[in-house]
């Protein structure tokens, strides 16, 4: 069992110095509201978001951090550097990271819903 958890924890480390070895752009941003980003709720407050080479985006702040692969947005941000939300009901969603001269990199939004079925017989 010790031998298990060795190489899980030495994966978890080659693939973040990987994935840190990667980045290709950073944001500081302030975001005055809380959001949800990859199923996780952050707070109000400052926030690192890092941005890879392979589409991985980063989210660092507040004691949390969250990673969330992304996809190119397809248009070319000629605008400011920032991050773009979703209101859903009375939440808030990260849909997307603009970083100037760049691609912008969109953020699938996954809404699951749990339904439980029951069958008679």
């Amino acid at each position: 069992m010790k031998t298990i958890k060795m190489l899980y924890l030495m994966g978890a480390l080659a693939l973040s110095a990987m994935t840190l070895g990667a980045t290709t752009q950073s944001l500081h941003v302030q975001v005055p509201f809380s959001f949800i980003v990859a199923g996780k709720q952050f707070a109000a407050g400052e926030y690192f978001v890092h941005e890879t080479e392979n589409g991985l985006i980063l989210i660092q702040g507040n004691g949390l951090a969250a990673a969330v692969l992304s996809v190119p947005g397809g248009v070319s941000n000629t605008g400011n550097s920032g991050l773009v939300f979703r209101t859903l009901g009375t939440k808030e969603y990260l849909i997307e990271v603009r970083e100037e001269g760049d691609v912008n990199r969109s953020i699938p939004l996954h809404l699951y819903q749990r339904r439980k079925l029951t069958f008679e017989q």
